[in-house]
């Protein structure tokens, strides 16, 4: 008996039946398991026997997204990004990703996202013409998400988006697994590689077997900066198959403009940090540096870490000068960056390999005060022109340092008109797209 909200079965449409046209869905609609329109089998045809199978939220994928590609379609190449998240869940490789699918999306090419839902409940949607489709979560090992449904979705996506392409997105060590076990080795494989495990120092040592055979496949391994590809271990035996291509921004669309009203802000004058709250985030640091001083702060995400934040900043008497925003819309975020003084990144690990939240603020017209976690946050700011460095987990040096820029509102502007002309000269989006996009299509190419 199928479950609840399962598709009825001989509603299904399969890769091998007569191909249709279908309508897509309306841009931005989140499809789980509505109704779906009846395929015509023929008055006296009953549906194959394979129509009646049902297996856990996987459905969906191929009745409300269109994975089997539209009679007369025109499409540069097919890709498939292979992800832990998608938007609007928040946090770095989830808008990394975004902006890659949009991007490939825009230069013709069709795009397949698969990735992991927050929920049990599997969803398919269309978002901005990129194809997402979110496999049930049952629960999390390492911070990397548990879909039983990944194989069958893995072997679907092969029979019927049919890849010419895919791209990798790591750490995520159950989708290596997976693909290692479940995926076409005859298709050029890519491999983004955002950063290595670094909290979890047992278990990296574990999966290192495994992410040097997922590595050795790949035909080109992205990385965000220089400083990854050099001190990655991991990636020591691969520097060869390695490109840095840094990340973007699409600064033609985020304009510099007046402050927003007081009425729209929490504080007339305040700091913001944004980002998901884990640890190495090093929000308790920024806590500490603002104890002694009466600098407001905004923080706009959510995480596993926010009730200890909370306490943590009720225990140092900032519960009137700290506010914890949570998840906001983009708008409101446009307002919080636009009304800064300066954004904040303290992180503490080398996690934090690059930091997009930076570009955000500085395409803005915001300085940014960020710690040298790695490298690559540091590569994005010119210190004391567009922002300022500081040492990681370094408290009283994160007070100077935003000290300075609260003293001197002159000089935050200064450095905030300094910190837009860094992102159109060093971090165009579209500069970006290129490079990636003509990296695929030149791979695919010569196969």
């Amino acid at each position: 008996m199928p479950r609840k909200n399962c598709p009825n079965p001989d509603q299904m449409e399969l890769a091998r039946a007569p191909p249709r046209r279908r309508e897509p869905l309306p841009e931005g609609r989140e499809s789980g398991f509505g109704p779906l329109r009846r395929r015509a089998w023929g008055s006296d045809t009953n549906p194959p026997a394979e129509a009646r199978r049902c297996h856990r939220g996987l459905a969906e994928a191929s009745c409300e997204l269109s994975l089997a590609e539209a009679p007369g379609a025109l499409w540069k190449m097919r890709i498939l990004e292979l992800g832990k998240f998608y938007p609007p869940v928040r946090g770095g490789m989830e808008s990394a990703l975004e902006q890659i699918c949009l991007g490939l999306r825009r230069r013709g090419h069709r795009v397949l996202a698969l990735v992991s839902a927050d929920e049990r409940r599997a969803s398919a949607s269309y978002r901005e013409g990129v194809a997402v489709w979110r496999l049930g979560r049952y629960g999390q090992i390492a911070s990397s998400p548990v879909n039983p449904g990944l194989a069958r979705a893995l072997k679907r996506v092969r029979s019927q988006f049919r890849p010419q392409l895919v791209h990798l997105h790591l750490p995520n060590p159950a989708v290596a697994v997976a693909w290692l076990l479940f995926g076409d080795r005859q298709l050029p494989l890519v491999i983004s590689y955002h950063s290595d495990i670094v909290r979890q120092r047992r278990l990296a040592s574990l999966l290192e077997p495994l992410r040097q055979r997922v590595l050795a496949r790949a035909a080109k391994i992205v990385v965000s900066s220089e400083d990854l590809r050099n001190s990655s271990r991991s990636l020591a035996a691969h520097r060869a198959r390695c490109i840095v291509i840094p990340w973007g921004i699409d600064v033609d669309t985020i304009l510099p403009g007046p402050p927003p009203s007081p009425e729209l802000l929490p504080f007339p004058r305040y700091f913001l940090f944004v980002g998901r709250m884990v640890y190495y985030k090093g929000l308790e640091v920024l806590l500490a540096a603002l104890q002694q001083e009466n600098m407001p702060l905004v923080v706009v995400g959510e995480g596993p870490l926010r009730a200890r934040w909370e306490k943590q900043a009720a225990s140092r008497g900032l519960g009137d000068r700290v506010y914890f925003a949570g998840a906001v819309s983009q708008q409101a975020l446009d307002t919080l960056y636009r009304g800064c003084v300066a954004q904040v990144l303290p992180s503490i690990a080398a996690s934090e390999t690059f930091g997009l939240v930076q570009l955000e603020a500085m395409a803005r017209g915001r300085p940014v005060v960020a710690a040298r976690a790695s490298g690559g946050v540091a590569s994005v700011q010119e210190d004391g022109v567009s922002g300022l460095l500081v040492p990681p987990a370094d408290a009283d040096s994160l007070r100077r340092a935003l000290k300075t820029l609260w003293d001197d509102p002159q000089r935050a502007e200064a450095m905030g008109q300094a910190a837009r002309a860094r992102v159109v000269s060093h971090f165009h989006q579209g500069r970006r797209m290129e490079q990636l996009s003509g990296l695929l299509e030149g791979l695919v190419a010569h196969e």
